[in-house]
């Protein structure tokens, strides 16, 4: 689910539209992949199935960068310090889903569209 809007989101309690960057777009899952566990024996037609078990609830969140060309620069060292993977958990919460929280691990790579905006 895939969605564009203008609302903000906090990360450890502080709104990242107050640094500079507007959340511009989120993919939240309703849930996340599934990884099938099956075995296929020998002289055997088809799998035997072992269930199914959900593999990790992936995020995805872009932003645009609203400070000014001056403050640029901060704006992106202070989400290359909230997303640090060496800070182990995070805790994000959505505008639109207030009181609703989502523990994550950040797991990716800040990169910088061709506009250098998100």
């Amino acid at each position: 689910m895939t969605t564009s809007f203008s609302y903000d989101v906090a990360v450890n309690g502080a709104w990242l539209s107050e640094h500079g960057a507007a959340l511009y777009e989120r993919n939240l899952p309703v849930l996340p992949e599934t990884e099938d566990n099956t075995v296929k024996l020998a002289n055997t037609d088809g799998v035997v199935d072992f269930g199914a078990s959900y593999g990790p609830r992936t995020i995805g969140l872009t932003f645009e960068i609203t400070s000014s060309a001056a403050e640029f620069h901060r704006t992106l060292a202070y989400l290359a310090r909230t997303f640090n993977a060496k800070r182990g958990e995070i805790t994000l919460e959505f505008a639109d889903m207030p009181g609703k929280y989502y523990v994550a691990t950040y797991a990716g790579t800040l990169a910088l569209g061709a506009t250098g905006s998100r």
